[in-house]
This record gives C-alpha cells, sequence and structure tokens, in this order.
C-alpha cells in the first residue's frame, strides 16, 4: 500500500483531520497531482483557517503553474493566517514569498 493509499484510508475513518488532509495534499504535490492537491490544501484551509502551511502550499502550487494572480492572494491569505496564529515567523515566510511574486 502506497503513502497515498495509506493516507485516503486514515481519511475514510477521520476526514476533517487537518493534518492528514495537509499531508494528502503533499502526497499529490508529489505524484504531480495538482489539482487534487490545490483541493486537499483548501480543505485544510476550510477545516482551520489559522493553516498558514496550507495557504503557503498553495500559493507557491500556484506559482509553479504560473497562476501568478491567484498565488498572490493565496500567499496574503497565508499571512494573514499566520499572524492571526500568532506565527511571525511563518508570516515573514509567506510575506517573502509574497514579495519574490511581485
Amino acid at each position: 500500500m502506497t503513502r497515498l493509499e495509506k493516507l485516503q484510508a486514515m481519511l475514510e475513518d477521520a476526514p476533517n483531520d487537518e493534518f492528514l488532509n495537509y499531508a494528502l495534499g503533499m502526497e499529490f504535490v508529489a505524484a504531480g497531482r495538482n489539482r487534487d492537491a490545490l483541493k486537499a490544501f483548501r480543505l485544510v484551509q476550510s477545516i482551520s483557517p489559522t493553516s498558514s502551511a496550507a495557504f503557503f502550499q498553495e500559493a507557491q502550487l500556484l506559482a509553479r503553474s504560473e497562476r501568478i494572480d491567484e498565488a498572490k492572494d493565496a500567499a496574503a491569505k497565508g499571512v494573514a493566517a499566520a499572524r492571526s496564529a500568532g506565527d511571525q515567523h511563518a508570516a515573514e515566510e509567506i510575506a517573502g514569498f509574497l514579495a519574490s511574486l511581485a
């Protein structure tokens, strides 16, 4: 059983698990399944609106797909989420990425 299959099996029991959905998104990224990855990261954001990591991963994926305006929006939301969670380090990292898109 692959990691992807294991994650999908675990999600059957816990479909709203933030960590499992984030890990699923990362597995989709590794497999080149960008649409599925975006869906997973957006689900994480709906489960936990302060999940700056999910916004950051979405922004990076969109930037690699040359969807720059969408990437900027996701990164800006990631900065806000990080600040809301009190994670200054993540806010600065995502803000740096956002600045690189300008």
